[in-house]
């Protein structure tokens, strides 16, 4: 997978479509481990950001399965005093309508001002769970976010990339938060959910 990431030649995108069983990308066929022994989960997890940044081509559903696999690793790898198993979904680029996520994010302008020839517009965002479980991380994207954001954490190396605020340790079913921002377009910025871990 290293290879695939680091060249971008079709040969390695085959081998790794072409092996899917080989590699523990079906239900069943691999380990979730993670190990010296065993490197499945990080195939698994590497083939599943090729599947999010959209470079797959017509081997979509062989990603798919290797993501399914990655996010089973992911939940296994999660300590719980529970039975029930966390719902950790990766969301490729351009996908999130199809998990149907219930994650409401309601934007309204609040305010706006002039400072020499340019318009300044404050945005309030109000992120909703509509989820049956409660939500416990949450990563937002958008490449419209470029000056201050109150209320969300930006993540560190990714700029684009936003999570819970450190006081907000889950969203509990029906419970909302908000968030605001700053932009010089009179409009909503593009904001999508990129991960999400149920309980």
């Amino acid at each position: 997978m290293w290879l695939l990431q680091a060249t971008s030649d079709p040969y390695y995108q085959n081998y790794v479509v072409q092996n899917v069983v080989a590699l523990g990308g079906l239900a069943g066929t691999g380990s979730i481990e993670f190990s010296w022994d065993s490197k499945y989960s990080g195939v698994h997890v590497l083939a599943s950001k090729i599947l999010m940044d959209g470079t797959t081509g017509v081997n979509t559903d062989a990603f798919k399965a290797y993501q399914t696999q990655a996010e089973s690793a992911m939940c296994a790898g999660n300590e719980r005093k529970s039975n029930e198993a966390n719902q950790w979904r990766l969301i490729p680029r351009g996908e999130t309508d199809e998990y149907d996520l219930k994650l409401d994010i309601h934007q309204e302008l609040v305010s706006k001002w002039r400072r020499g020839k340019a318009i300044f517009f404050k945005v309030q965002c109000t992120v909703t769970n509509r989820n049956e479980h409660t939500v416990k991380k949450l990563i937002l994207t958008s490449d419209e976010l470029q000056g201050p954001v109150i209320g969300l954490h930006r993540l560190r190396g990714r700029k684009n990339s936003f999570t819970l605020p450190k006081k907000l340790k889950a969203l509990q079913p029906g419970e909302s938060f908000t968030f605001t921002y700053v932009s010089v377009k009179a409009r909503k910025a593009d904001i999508s959910v990129k991960q999400v871990l149920l309980e």
